[in-house]
Protein backbone atom coordinates (compact mmCIF):
# COMPACT_ATOMS: atom_id res chain seq x y z
CA UNK A 1 0.00 0.00 0.00
CA UNK A 2 1.45 3.62 -0.74
CA UNK A 3 2.69 5.44 1.95
CA UNK A 4 1.00 9.01 2.36
CA UNK A 5 2.68 12.02 2.02
CA UNK A 6 1.41 15.51 4.02
CA UNK A 7 2.26 17.36 0.89
CA UNK A 8 0.90 20.54 1.76
CA UNK A 9 3.40 20.46 5.04
CA UNK A 10 6.37 19.05 2.83
CA UNK A 11 5.75 22.18 0.29
CA UNK A 12 5.46 24.35 3.23
CA UNK A 13 8.66 23.66 4.88
CA UNK A 14 10.49 24.11 1.17
CA UNK A 15 8.36 27.48 0.62
CA UNK A 16 9.45 29.20 3.74
CA UNK A 17 12.89 26.99 4.31
CA UNK A 18 16.60 28.33 4.15
CA UNK A 19 18.93 27.25 1.83
CA UNK A 20 19.49 24.01 3.69
CA UNK A 21 15.67 22.65 3.49
CA UNK A 22 16.17 21.19 0.25
CA UNK A 23 14.00 18.82 -1.67
CA UNK A 24 17.07 15.76 -0.42
CA UNK A 25 16.93 17.11 3.13
CA UNK A 26 12.59 17.12 3.10
CA UNK A 27 12.94 13.22 1.76
CA UNK A 28 14.97 11.92 4.38
CA UNK A 29 12.75 14.74 6.94
CA UNK A 30 9.88 12.24 5.84
CA UNK A 31 10.66 9.11 4.82
CA UNK A 32 10.58 9.70 0.81
CA UNK A 33 12.16 6.70 -0.81
CA UNK A 34 12.07 8.15 -4.39
CA UNK A 35 13.45 11.17 -5.28
CA UNK A 36 10.53 11.52 -8.70
CA UNK A 37 7.72 11.82 -6.01
CA UNK A 38 9.32 14.89 -4.51
CA UNK A 39 10.77 16.39 -7.71
CA UNK A 40 7.57 15.66 -9.93
CA UNK A 41 5.17 17.41 -7.11
CA UNK A 42 7.43 20.15 -6.59
CA UNK A 43 7.89 21.02 -10.42
CA UNK A 44 4.40 20.63 -11.29
CA UNK A 45 3.40 22.96 -8.35
CA UNK A 46 6.71 25.70 -9.02
CA UNK A 47 7.99 25.04 -5.46
CA UNK A 48 11.24 27.12 -6.75
CA UNK A 49 9.02 30.19 -7.89
CA UNK A 50 7.20 30.34 -4.67
CA UNK A 51 9.97 30.10 -2.40
CA UNK A 52 11.74 32.97 -4.52
CA UNK A 53 8.20 35.31 -3.91
CA UNK A 54 7.97 34.28 -0.40
CA UNK A 55 11.39 35.21 0.22
CA UNK A 56 11.11 38.27 -1.64
CA UNK A 57 7.87 39.30 0.35
CA UNK A 58 10.03 38.31 3.50
CA UNK A 59 12.83 40.85 2.71
CA UNK A 60 10.01 43.54 2.51
CA UNK A 61 8.85 42.87 5.28
CA UNK A 62 12.07 43.00 7.17
CA UNK A 63 12.29 46.71 5.39
CA UNK A 64 8.96 47.59 6.81
CA UNK A 65 9.84 45.94 10.24
CA UNK A 66 13.12 48.40 10.14
CA UNK A 67 11.11 51.58 9.03
CA UNK A 68 8.54 51.64 10.78
CA UNK A 69 7.31 54.88 9.66
CA UNK A 70 6.65 53.31 6.30
CA UNK A 71 2.95 52.42 4.58
CA UNK A 72 3.36 48.73 4.66
CA UNK A 73 -0.37 48.22 2.35
CA UNK A 74 1.22 50.82 -0.21
CA UNK A 75 4.19 49.05 -0.52
CA UNK A 76 3.20 45.74 -0.98
CA UNK A 77 0.00 47.13 -3.43
CA UNK A 78 3.07 48.82 -5.17
CA UNK A 79 5.03 45.68 -5.23
CA UNK A 80 2.48 44.04 -6.59
CA UNK A 81 0.71 46.32 -9.22
CA UNK A 82 4.65 46.54 -10.67
CA UNK A 83 4.45 42.64 -10.82
CA UNK A 84 1.49 43.28 -13.07
CA UNK A 85 3.00 46.15 -14.95
CA UNK A 86 5.96 43.60 -15.72
CA UNK A 87 3.62 40.42 -16.87
CA UNK A 88 1.86 42.88 -19.41
CA UNK A 89 5.22 44.20 -21.09
CA UNK A 90 6.09 40.62 -21.42
CA UNK A 91 2.95 39.58 -22.76
CA UNK A 92 3.15 43.11 -25.26
CA UNK A 93 6.79 42.60 -26.23
CA UNK A 94 5.86 38.53 -27.38
CA UNK A 95 2.83 40.40 -29.12
CA UNK A 96 5.16 42.56 -31.47
CA UNK A 97 7.65 40.16 -31.71
CA UNK A 98 4.81 37.99 -33.61
CA UNK A 99 3.09 40.89 -35.08
CA UNK A 100 7.06 41.36 -36.46
CA UNK A 101 7.07 37.96 -37.85
CA UNK A 102 3.73 38.18 -39.16
CA UNK A 103 4.90 41.45 -41.16
CA UNK A 104 8.30 39.85 -42.42
CA UNK A 105 6.38 36.76 -43.45
CA UNK A 106 4.10 38.93 -45.50
CA UNK A 107 6.97 41.50 -47.52
CA UNK A 108 8.80 38.12 -48.18
CA UNK A 109 5.77 36.12 -49.67
CA UNK A 110 4.80 39.58 -51.55
CA UNK A 111 8.24 40.23 -53.16
CA UNK A 112 8.51 36.59 -53.96
CA UNK A 113 5.05 37.00 -55.48
CA UNK A 114 6.41 40.24 -57.59
CA UNK A 115 9.40 38.44 -58.14
CA UNK A 116 7.04 35.73 -59.64
CA UNK A 117 5.83 38.15 -62.20
CA UNK A 118 6.22 40.11 -64.58
CA UNK A 119 6.36 43.89 -63.69
CA UNK A 120 4.34 44.49 -67.32
CA UNK A 121 1.61 42.74 -65.69
CA UNK A 122 0.94 44.21 -62.74
CA UNK A 123 -0.50 47.86 -62.21
CA UNK A 124 2.10 50.70 -60.32
CA UNK A 125 -0.81 50.83 -57.71
CA UNK A 126 -0.60 47.21 -57.20
CA UNK A 127 3.58 47.25 -56.61
CA UNK A 128 2.77 50.62 -54.53
CA UNK A 129 0.41 48.45 -52.18
CA UNK A 130 2.36 45.21 -52.04
CA UNK A 131 4.94 47.35 -50.80
CA UNK A 132 3.20 50.11 -48.24
CA UNK A 133 1.48 47.46 -46.99
CA UNK A 134 4.53 45.12 -45.95
CA UNK A 135 5.92 48.30 -44.60
CA UNK A 136 3.25 49.78 -42.72
CA UNK A 137 2.66 46.66 -41.00
CA UNK A 138 6.13 46.22 -40.11
CA UNK A 139 6.17 50.06 -38.72
CA UNK A 140 3.58 49.19 -36.75
CA UNK A 141 4.66 46.24 -35.09
CA UNK A 142 7.96 48.18 -33.63
CA UNK A 143 6.25 51.31 -33.20
CA UNK A 144 8.20 53.52 -35.31
CA UNK A 145 6.48 56.37 -36.40
CA UNK A 146 7.87 58.96 -39.11
CA UNK A 147 7.60 60.23 -42.65
CA UNK A 148 6.62 57.37 -44.82
CA UNK A 149 6.93 57.20 -48.68
CA UNK A 150 3.87 58.10 -50.81
CA UNK A 151 4.14 54.63 -53.16
CA UNK A 152 1.63 56.46 -55.16
CA UNK A 153 3.76 59.44 -56.71
CA UNK A 154 6.47 57.04 -57.86
CA UNK A 155 6.97 56.76 -61.32
CA UNK A 156 6.55 53.55 -63.12
CA UNK A 157 9.64 53.06 -63.80
CA UNK A 158 10.91 53.67 -60.00
CA UNK A 159 8.07 50.63 -58.98
CA UNK A 160 9.13 48.69 -61.27
CA UNK A 161 13.13 49.17 -59.78
CA UNK A 162 11.94 48.28 -56.59
CA UNK A 163 9.72 45.63 -57.65
CA UNK A 164 13.00 43.93 -59.44
CA UNK A 165 15.02 44.61 -56.37
CA UNK A 166 17.55 47.50 -57.98
CA UNK A 167 17.23 50.89 -55.62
Amino acid sequence: MPRKYDWEEIKRRYVTGDDSVTQAALMREHGIRHKEQISRRATAEDWKKQRQLFRERTKIKEIIAEHGDLDARGIFERVEATEIKIRQLVDEVEAIARHINIAKLLQSKGVRGLDATDPKDLKPSDIATFIRLGAEIERQAMNLAGETIDMDRLSREELERIANGRH
